[in-house]
């Protein structure tokens, strides 16, 4: 194994773990703080500036409280991609736990984006619900970004798979001589 893939993984693990705690405490932090709240709201709802929204202390709760859990999905996909980048910097990289680490990774990708659209259209339903009649909104759409998160969720758990079989293959190889 080269030594820049082993260097590489000594600082991309902590670096996949900050950003796992940054958008989490970033997340919190934008509700938290009047002035940028509704930045957060706009942002997971998809609402253009031109929509009223109605902020209280509950809607924010909701909003954070459903932003948390949606991020902490990604936050999950991180903190196993760090994992991985720990076992590469050992040198191991066909250790029997990348496969199961690379199929946790695929699925948390693929739950980040198939909850994607759900997560807008609860957060359109929990920013307006306070509105007036007639200005409250249910917004349900897809993006392009979520079918290529959760396909390239997909090839992962597919490589992860692979992996496994790689590594079993190794032991194989390293029992024989």
């Amino acid at each position: 194994m080269s030594y820049l893939f082993i260097h590489a993984g000594r600082w991309l693990a902590p670096f996949a773990q900050f950003l796992a705690v940054l958008f989490l405490l970033a997340n919190l932090l934008f509700w938290v703080m009047p002035e940028w709240a509704e930045y957060a709201a706009r942002s997971f709802s998809g609402l253009p500036a031109s929509t009223p929204l109605t902020l209280t202390t509950g809607t924010k709760f909701l909003g954070g409280g459903l932003s948390t859990l949606y991020l902490g999905t990604l936050a999950y996909a991180l903190f196993t991609i760090s994992e991985i980048f720990r076992v590469f910097a050992a040198g191991n990289c066909l250790s029997s736990g990348v496969g199961a680490r690379l199929h946790r990774f695929g699925l948390a990708l693929i739950l980040f984006g198939a909850s994607t659209p759900v997560v807008r259209a609860l957060m359109t339903i929990i920013v307006t619900i306070q509105n007036a009649e007639g200005e409250r909104m249910l917004i349900i759409a897809f993006s392009g970004n979520d079918f290529v998160i959760m396909l390239v969720g997909m090839l992962m758990v597919m490589l992860g798979y692979a992996f496994r079989e790689a590594a079993a293959i190794a032991e194989e190889n390293r029992q024989i001589v």
